[in-house]
């Protein structure tokens, strides 16, 4: 399919086209001995050439509806300079998400999701400068998320950045991330240093982390010479970190979203009726609404589309979340979403030691935690927390597993897995994480 929508252009059908039929045709030509039914052949091959080539055109038209014009996508100020686009999105496939947002459009990957290679001639057709990429590199726990040498430090997080960036074949990122905070305070300093040198070298415009907490933030921030521009972690109705987005603006971090429509997939008691009476009071989808959220808490969002099998699909959610940015919220709506986040929260994903330990000792109890990331149900795999780690987002049960981790006679086992109140986590934090809500 994408080498026939690559011959869209009216050139380039026409030269296909003539070349086809001069091949199929060439037969005919050959048995003419007079010169004249050569001649009549030639006359109605051309006749033909036009006909399929109209008839072509009208076919490519149906199959693929004309898009409206590139949607701007605003941008928000960094701290280093220069700005980052107020939506990027994730996947595979970005041709549609090009043609909708237009020159400057954001895409999101990561070392450790692997399609660099796929995404590299996308980036070279529509143009390396026309497009923000924002990518990072792996530390920490868990799985293809977690470095191949251990303890992580400089020169390997260089490799790792050169790596990537040779598979995306470019030669920097607009922004650099860590996927995660790395297993010591220690690493994640030297893993930093490799990142303000990748800066020095032209490597990366700008830098920034994922999945930390406000302590991690004040700890590389006690060490760090250049300033940390983004800060990408799981923010969304429900699941706002109050404390870490006080951090991120009183130091100059833009905090931008990732998973932000999982705690929609739970069984969260007031996030449903609270979403629906703000979409139903401007005539949007809850998607829409809960982006407009964000967006208007002045986030960032990251969102994503995977269906290669149908690019059509994806280019009508990129529509859908561009409108997004059309949504204006009132302050009382706003205020109604904020308190749809129950108690203490922090931002930061499953992917620590730290939650996982206390994931697999409330998966042990019988608690249950749902799905992971491939969608296998955890008693379908075992305690294999190394090679499926708890996914900790979008549990349906996931108010369930709170309650399973509540009960009296499993306090003391959880309190000891999942109730160490270091590096800015708790237990009032760490089991909601764990469940996956």
């Amino acid at each position: 399919p994408e080498a026939k929508m690559s011959k869209c252009m009216p050139n380039r059908i026409c030269s296909a086209m003539d070349t086809a039929v001069e091949a199929d045709t060439a037969p005919l030509y050959r048995v003419d001995a007079t010169g004249q039914a050569h001649g009549l052949l030639k006359r109605w091959g051309r006749i033909g050439i036009c006909l399929l080539t109209i008839c072509l055109v009208l076919v490519l038209a149906v199959r693929r509806p004309a898009l409206p014009p590139p949607r701007k996508v605003p941008s928000r100020p960094l701290s280093g300079g220069g700005s980052i686009p107020a939506l990027l999105m994730g996947g595979d496939d970005f041709s549609e998400w090009f043609e909708a947002a237009g020159s400057g459009a954001a895409i999101q990957t990561f070392y450790s999701y692997g399609n660099g290679p796929h995404i590299a001639p996308q980036l070279r057709r529509f143009g390396r400068s026309n497009v923000f990429v924002s990518t990072g590199i792996p530390c920490g726990c868990c799985g293809a998320d977690s470095p191949s040498v251990e303890p992580m430090n400089a020169s390997l997080a260089m490799s790792y950045i050169d790596r990537e960036l040779a598979e995306l074949q470019t030669g920097y990122a607009d922004l650099l991330l860590f996927h995660h905070r790395c297993r010591t305070e220690s690493e994640t300093a030297s893993v930093w240093e490799a990142f303000e040198a990748a800066k020095r070298q032209g490597k990366a415009r700008h830098l920034g982390v994922s999945n930390f907490n406000a302590h991690d933030l004040e700890v590389l921030s006690s060490t760090a010479v250049e300033p940390i521009e983004v800060l990408e972690a799981h923010f969304g109705v429900g699941m706002m970190d109050w404390e870490v987005l006080g951090y991120a603006r009183a130091h100059g971090i833009h905090p931008v979203a990732f998973a932000s429509l999982s705690e929609a997939h739970t069984d969260h008691p007031t996030l449903q009726r609270a979403v629906s009476r703000v979409a139903t009071a401007h005539g949007v989808t809850a998607t829409q609404a809960m982006y407009a959220y964000l967006l208007q808490r002045d986030l960032s969002v990251i969102s994503s589309c995977f269906h290669p099998e149908d690019p059509q699909k994806c280019a009508r959610y990129y529509s859908f979340d561009l409108a997004a940015l059309d949504v204006s919220l009132s302050a009382a709506e706003l205020e109604v979403l904020d308190g749809v986040t129950a108690g203490r929260r922090t931002c930061t994903d499953c992917y620590t030691d730290e939650c996982q330990r206390c994931a697999a000792t409330l998966h042990a109890l019988g608690c249950p935690l749902g799905v992971n990331g491939w969608g296998t149900t955890w008693w379908s795999v075992g305690d294999n927390f190394t090679e499926h780690p708890a996914w900790g987002r979008g549990n349906e049960n996931g108010t369930r597993c709170m309650a399973c981790a509540a009960v009296p006679s499993h306090r003391a086992e959880v309190e000891r897995a999942c109730g160490r109140a270091d590096r800015g986590e708790s237990l009032e934090t760490m089991v909601p994480k764990a469940c996956g809500v």
